[in-house]
């Protein structure tokens, strides 16, 4: 695998991505921030990809192995050609645990499942519509993260979470309260005043990511008024 991509392998991994949202309805993300790549040129113009695999090194484990999340996919008139096999067989190693984020397909085949990968949790993405909220007595403290990408950290009492803010949406994600300290409404009043600031701010809708093993989460969420609007299934190999 290579760390570095030429330009117009940039371009086509964008475009394949591209062309599978649009044609299945999901919302897969730019791979390009990865930490290494395997790319499949076009038999018919070598400026082309055929396929291509994104590997992503998170610093997660399972069963005392390192997990490689990695994103795979063919263009759409080369399937049927084995080369998401050829892709696997490059990326498998009997000291790794390959992850896959995968949403329901409209066409697929369980190309995964048939690869012999287990499914073990579904990550959910969950949304909530702002409405003008009144102000929450919670105290915020407010600190801002790294400058490039405009991430904000709220904390209160024994929790805290974080804000990525793009126009009048906002992504909350790292929220956590003390061990010591769950189960008592921390998280709750911080996300409640949380969610009224951001109302103040302008923002009018907000999402999130969450573990579907995640229970007290998910009911804390859904207590607040979020719903799930995306399924993604996680995968290991």
């Amino acid at each position: 695998m290579k760390k570095r991509l030429k330009r117009s392998e940039k371009e086509e991994i964008l475009r394949i991505v591209a062309e599978e949202n649009a044609l299945e309805g999901t919302r897969y993300g730019s791979p390009l921030d990865g930490d290494a790549f395997l790319t499949v040129p076009s038999e018919n113009d070598p400026e082309k990809l055929s396929a291509f695999a994104a590997a992503f090194q998170l610093g997660e484990t399972k069963d005392g192995l390192p997990v490689t999340e990695v994103m795979l996919f063919t263009d759409r008139e080369s399937r049927r050609k084995g080369l998401a096999t050829r892709i696997l067989q490059k990326l498998r190693k009997p000291d790794t645990v390959l992850k896959f984020a995968e949403y329901p397909s409209l066409s697929g085949d369980g190309f995964l499942q048939k690869a012999g990968a287990g499914h073990l949790y579904d990550e959910l993405c969950m949304t909530l519509s702002l409405t003008e909220r009144k102000e929450e007595s919670e105290v915020l403290s407010e600190t801002v993260g790294d400058p490039t990408d405009g991430c904000r950290r709220f904390y209160s009492g024994r929790s805290e979470l974080y804000v990525n803010r793009s126009g009048e949406t906002a992504y909350l994600f790292g929220v956590r309260t003390d061990r010591a300290h769950m189960g008592k409404g921390h998280a709750k009043s911080l996300l409640s005043a949380v969610l009224c600031k951001l109302s103040q701010e302008g923002v009018t809708e907000v999402t999130l990511q969450v573990s579907g093993r995640n229970l007290p989460a998910l009911r804390l969420y859904e207590a607040l008024g979020f719903t799930v609007s995306e399924k993604l299934g996680m995968w290991y190999l």
